[in-house]
């Protein structure tokens, strides 16, 4: 007899994923339009959020009025990847717009390809304030592509022209004022700005209140005795003041609007919440994108704000901790001035079967249909569990994944660090975690543990603690006490206890079959606790973590799975005073941590 075919040899798979798989930097997909088009997966949803957005830089435009927007979304929704396709289309880049699904857009928004954007795009880890990314990045395209233009006044100019002034005592006024004349007659030079340098007009200068003259000084300045000195100065002027320089200095170079790309803002935010003083002067700078003292900017500014779900829509307020909720106080005073493009999870089956889930052929493709029938006609009482909120199409386009799985996963994703994002973690599960899994058998939840715990900071920010605290019980509390009812607390019974076994393996692909379902079904009380207000995991009884695992719990009689999980829970509860069974028949169960 042949052995079953195993799902993974459907599909067609790398060898092994690297650390910057699926992971698209902002920067990186402007830089390479054709990869990044080639990548990307236009539904429906989408087009309409490309229309949004279009609309929003069109209006802006017109009415010549600063608009900002989130962008707002989980994981598979793409964001960063959103930002750079509608960069590149609104650089008019034939890559983006050759996708036929965007076709019609391009007669819709008439302004692409005739209004001159200039667009800075910001990966804001790891910046130190709004003004030095901004800034710091608008000078750096000043520099880049308009060299002998004079500098933005977006410095604090006062110390360099004190420090300017000192010298020029020093030195005398020829040896000062010769560096900043020489090549004045060139007119392709910066030197032709304005009239030579002396001592009348460097006094004017410093003394004046015309920005623009004041810009002609600095640049004079940073361009001969203080070179280097904008790089590492950290003296910006006001946020707010800045923002109306660049555009009036936008407008002087030719461009008719300024669009900001601000991936992970919202993250940066989050990461600073334990300073409730510079969080609310950040959140501030990000009102003046749009609510500025003065209305009338030269050129409009539009921002594009990258925004995850609010965590605690998925943890519960209880778990999302006082910074999250400090954070999205700060930002949901201020919601009604920005625009909200959702999106929406619903665009996740395409994504997914389109980016991980590709056959290797055309017989792979119907061998796939044929599993998906077979294990929807044998699911019975769990099809509706592991169905969540989608359809059966949509269910189909995710196989071997269930839509309950990959509700879980973006839940969790909203925590995970940026290196591990959930399009990743399921090529994983289909890479590693899925060697023994036969055709018509669906990934349990509770194999999502392993993957999603792997590594030693598998979260950010407040899940951090909680994810911990998940790995810690399992290891010293629960996973003892199954491998002491299974026999499995040997090197040969057990894979785990192995040296040579991957830790990130975890169980899969054990053959331990009875140790690896009471395994799963620890796991997914665990993925429960962590995300209690998902709801596929919301509401446990010992039923859903057979139905959310179906097919681990071999029992004589079908039907019966609820009895055989209520007596190991019970057995569970009796040693492990976190995990809280019910008196039911069909027990409610809850892990806390």
């Amino acid at each position: 007899m042949s052995e079953p075919t195993t799902i993974r040899e459907l599909f067609d798979i790398p060898e092994q994923i690297r650390k910057g798989d699926f992971v698209l930097k902002l920067a990186e997909g402007i830089a390479n339009p054709r990869e990044t088009t080639q990548s990307y997966v236009v539904t429906p949803g989408l087009v309409q959020a490309f229309d949004q957005a279009l609309g929003l830089v069109g209006g802006a435009l017109r009415d010549g009025r600063s608009q900002a927007a989130y962008l707002h979304g989980s994981f598979g929704s793409g964001k960063s990847h959103f930002m750079a396709m509608l960069s590149l289309l609104l650089a008019g880049n034939e890559d983006a717009w050759r996708l036929p699904e965007l076709h019609a857009l391009r007669a819709k928004h008439a302004f692409v390809g005739t209004r001159h954007l200039l667009e800075l795009q910001f990966h804001m880890i790891g910046q130190t304030s709004m003004e030095g990314a901004v800034f710091a990045g608008y000078l750096a395209h000043v520099r880049a592509h308009h060299p002998t233009a004079a500098l933005p006044g977006l410095f604090a100019d006062e110390g360099l022209f004190d420090n300017a002034e000192r010298m020029r005592t020093t030195l005398g006024d020829d040896a000062f004022f010769a560096p900043m004349n020489a090549g004045a007659g060139d007119s392709a030079g910066w030197g032709a700005l304005g009239s030579r340098w002396d001592a009348a007009r460097f006094t004017a200068a410093m003394r004046s209140s015309d920005p623009d003259a004041r810009a002609e000084l600095f640049t004079s300045l940073v361009r001969t005795h203080f070179q280097g000195w904008e790089q590492s100065s950290r003296a910006f002027v006001d946020f707010d003041a800045g923002l109306a320089t660049i555009a009036r200095h936008a407008a002087k170079l030719g461009y008719h609007g300024v669009v900001l790309f601000l991936d992970e803002l919202i993250l940066w935010l989050s990461g600073r919440t334990s300073d409730p003083a510079w969080l609310h002067g950040e959140v501030e700078k990000v009102i003046k994108l749009v609510e500025a003292s003065n209305m009338q900017r030269d050129v409009p500014l539009v921002a594009f704000i990258a925004r995850q779900r609010n965590l605690a829509e998925m943890v519960g307020k209880d778990y999302a901790g006082l910074a999250n909720q400090l954070l999205h106080d700060s930002l949901k005073h201020w919601e009604g001035r920005y625009d909200t493009i959702k999106l929406e999870d619903n665009n996740l089956p395409a994504i997914i079967e389109k980016r991980i889930l590709r056959p290797r052929s055309p017989e792979a493709k119907a061998a796939l249909k044929a599993a998906f029938e077979t294990m929807r006609k044998t699911a019975g009482s769990a099809w509706n569990t592991l169905l969540a909120r989608e359809d059966q199409q949509a269910f189909e386009k995710l196989y071997p994944f269930s839509p309950a799985l990959v509700d879980c996963l973006v839940a969790l994703s909203n925590s995970l660090q940026r290196q591990r994002t959930a399009i990743k973690l399921l090529m994983e599960i289909l890479v590693e975690h899925t060697t023994d899994l036969v055709v018509g058998e669906v990934v349990r939840v509770g194999d999502l543990f392993d993957v999603l715990a792997s590594g030693q900071d598998s979260a950010d920010g407040i899940m951090r603690s909680r994810f911990e605290a998940a790995k810690q019980i399992y290891k010293y509390q629960f996973l003892p006490l199954i491998q002491r009812t299974n026999g499995t607390t040997t090197e040969a019974r057990c894979q785990r206890l192995r040296p040579a076994h991957p830790t990130r393996l975890g169980c899969s692909g054990c053959a331990e079959r009875t140790c690896r379902s009471d395994n799963r079904l620890v796991k997914t009380m665990l993925i429960a606790s962590l995300v209690p207000e998902v709801d596929a995991v919301k509401d446990l009884t010992a039923s859903r973590l057979a139905q959310l695992n179906l097919g681990s719990l071999k029992v004589p009689l079908p039907g019966t799975e609820h009895t055989i999980v209520a007596q190991r829970l019970r057995t569970w509860a009796a040693e492990i005073g976190q995990l809280q069974v019910g008196p039911e028949n069909d027990p409610s169960v809850r892990l806390r941590l």
